[in-house]
Parts: structure tokens; sequence; C-alpha cells
């Protein structure tokens, strides 16, 4: 039997809020004909975003439970609690959540042990329960811990990982945050920051890493806090560093989550961006001097929008209209770095920079490395990109970009006083 118990809601409640009033119930769930969604959640998830825990309850398979696994965590069990919290806020009963005990490290300020939980991996008892879940939610942490506790050394799954594929193939809806979305693609991205990744580093620890994530989303690579940590140099090194197929990248913003279905239809939802990078027809060359990509074609939606994971084909939210012929802006955004600027994101630069920017179809950002070695990016607006722009019911306001040309190419910045 396997160590520990599957911990109920409401001792992982109590542990975090104390006893409050129940909420008004969710919503019976339905009962699901094929594989069950994901919930793609780019870490840094607000315990109030209801949208997103909506996504992953509403479709959940049926009345089995609800299992939190907190793998990747240093503090699973507190890890699990808080995604306890929000899901009972959102009316899930409390008797049907658990946390499933899987983990790799304990947290000393609990009184379990949360370490021997790694000794259930292979527990046939617990694939069972598992095997009866109607979702499964994989917490934030360290996306390695996932695959090295679910993958045995010699490649082989663990039966606890062949009952969580063989949930999802009968409709239990998948759902990770953070280090739980990193390990959704077939291509994992474990470490790395964008500019060493692009012009590789002697800190080899900078640079892009890559390993096997465990593959239910089959239709690229994840990346994940992607605008708030600039990760879009390093998601471009990992298509081509993989040679993923196919050779496209999806980032997933804090609080923001790609909900995708069976069917290939996906929906972004929550308060960020995802970006889409499509290298399939890019090149890369790569020399010790320098790295230039070209070719690449890049695509941005928010709240409400839709594509389809297979085509890329793009369906703007409702409320959005087209900005290119009505554009807000009648002046080029000044280009400008640190404490001189207002801080800059990829919305920003090809959104209310291009495609809502009359009479301006091309803008660049430098990005500097070591030793004076720097890139430009280089973005485009082509007969083909579309914009478009609208307030969301949260008040925010959001672009929805599609298809501006990319390229990458090596710069050297010097910086220098002037000469009196």
């Amino acid at each position: 039997m396997f160590k520990g118990s599957l911990i109920s809601t409401a001792l992982a409640v109590s542990l975090l809020t104390g006893c409050a009033a129940a909420p008004e119930p969710a919503p019976e769930a339905p009962q699901p004909t094929g594989p069950g969604r994901l919930v793609i959640v780019g870490g840094g998830l607000q315990a109030g975003q209801g949208d997103v825990y909506r996504a992953f309850i509403d479709q959940r398979r049926g009345d089995g439970p609800v299992l939190i696994a907190p793998i990747a965590s240093a503090e699973p069990l507190r890890a699990a609690s808080r995604v306890t919290a929000a899901l009972r806020a959102q009316g899930v009963p409390y008797d049907l959540v658990s946390t499933l005990p899987l983990a790799v490290v304990d947290d000393p300020k609990t009184e379990e042990d949360e370490s021997l939980w790694a000794e259930n991996v292979n527990d046939e008892g617990l694939a069972g329960v598992v095997e009866t879940a109607s979702a499964i939610w994989f917490t934030g942490g360290d996306q390695s811990r996932i695959t090295d506790l679910l993958i045995d050394e010699d490649g082989s799954e663990t039966p606890v990982l062949q009952a969580i594929r063989a949930a999802h193939a009968e409709g239990a809806v998948i759902g990770g945050s953070s280090a739980g979305a990193a390990m959704m693609s077939e291509t994992m991205i474990v470490s790395g920051r964008s500019l060493p990744s692009i012009y590789p580093s002697e800190a080899e620890d900078h640079n892009v890493a890559l390993a096997a994530g465990l593959g239910f989303f089959e239709h690229g690579v994840i990346d994940q806090h992607f605008g708030q940590r600039a990760r879009l140099g390093r998601l471009i090194a990992a298509l081509f560093d993989s040679g993923a197929d196919p050779a496209i990248g999806f980032g997933v913003d804090e609080n923001t989550a790609l909900v995708v279905d069976a069917d290939g239809r996906a929906v972004v939802t929550g308060t960020g961006y995802v970006t889409i990078v499509d290298a399939r027809t890019a090149v890369w060359t790569n020399t010790q001097q320098a790295t230039t990509v070209d070719g690449l074609v890049i695509s941005l939606l928010s709240q409400g929008d839709a594509v389809d994971v297979r085509s890329l084909a793009i369906t703007p939210a409702s409320y959005k209209s087209a900005t290119i012929g009505s554009e807000y802006s009648q002046v080029a955004r000044e280009q400008s770095a640190g404490v001189s600027s207002p801080l800059e994101t990829i919305a920003s630069i090809i959104g209310q920079g291009l495609v809502d920017t009359s009479g301006v179809t091309e803008t660049s950002r430098i990005g500097l490395a070591e030793d004076g070695r720097g890139v430009r990016y280089a973005f485009r607006q082509t007969d083909a990109s579309r914009g478009y722009w609208g307030r969301a019911a949260d008040g925010g306001g959001r672009y929805t970009v599609e298809r501006i040309e990319m390229n990458i190419e090596p710069v050297r910045v010097l910086i220098k006083p002037l000469e009196p």
C-alpha cells in the first residue's frame, strides 16, 4: 500500500484557510467522449482567477476525484493546499478534491515527510485511484522532478503515469501551472535565459536546457512565465536545438492559460498573452561569432481568442475590432531601454507599435549579450499580418496580432561617453 494517504480537501483547506462556509457547489460535470482537455497555465496563477479554474473544473470527467499532484514543488503539501483552496472557492465540494501523495522532496515546515511519497509512484493501488480521476492538476516548482519521478531510469513509464494517461484518454482534464505547464510538451524546456540561448554563453547554466516532457500537448513546445521573464529568445532557441516537430512554440504569460480541447481548438483565458512562434520555415545560422535567424512568424493571443493548434488559424475574441486601417496611433514608438523606457512587452512592440500605428510596418529592439555582442529582434508587418484590439470584460485593453515576420540578427554594441 502506498505511503501516506490521499489528503482530503477538508484537511488541505484547513491547513491554509481554516474552516469557512462552503460556497455554492460546482455544476455537474459533462461526460466526455474522448481525450480530456489540457489547461496550460504560465505560472503566477492568482487564486481569484476564476475563469482559469473554471476551465479546469467544468470539463472534468463525471464525478471522479480531482487530484492535485505536487511533485514539482519544494513544499508539496502546502502547494497542493493552495490549489485546493482556490478550487473550493470555485464551488468544488470538499470531498471531491484530494492531494495525490507524490513528491520527491520534504517540506520541513509540515509534519508529513513528503519525500517518502516518491515510493508511491509504482504502487498499483494508487494507480487504480488515479485512473478514476476526473481531473488532475500539476503544481509549479521544478519540472524535472515530475519527469524524473514518473519515468523510470530505463525510460519506461511508472504505473501512476500509465494511469494518468489512461484517465486523460477517457476524458480526464490535465491541468498545470509553471512547471506543470512546461512538462506538457514532448520537448520540455528545463532552464535557460534568452540572450545566452541565442548567443551560447560560457556560463552553460544560462543556455537553454532541454529534456523529454510527458507529451500531453503534441502541437509544439511550451514555455511559461513568458512575457514576465522575457523568454522569447530561449523559446526560439529551443525550437532549433530540439529539432521539435512541429517547430512551433507556445509561450504562456503568468496568470494566463491556453485551454486546449481534444479537437485542437484552444482558447486563451486570464490576464496575459500567449505568444505563438512558428519556426517551420525559418533558417537558423549559428557560428562561434554570431547567430542569425530568418523567417520566423509570430502571433499574439489574449483573453477570448481562439486558435486551432494544428493549423494555427486564429479567431479573435468578439469584443475586438481590426486595427489595420483604423490605427490608434499616428506616431512611431521611440526606441529606448533601461530605466529611460516604460516596461515593454511583445504586445506593446508588435501590437501598439506595428499593427496599431499607421505608416509603420517595421520595428526592432536590441538585446545586449556579452562583450558588446548583441542581437536585434526585427519585426515586420506584411500583407498577411492582422491586428485587433478591444477591452475585455475586466476593462483591460488587449491585442490580437497575427503573422508578424521576425528575424534575429547579430549586432555589436559599443557604449562610451561622448567627447566634450
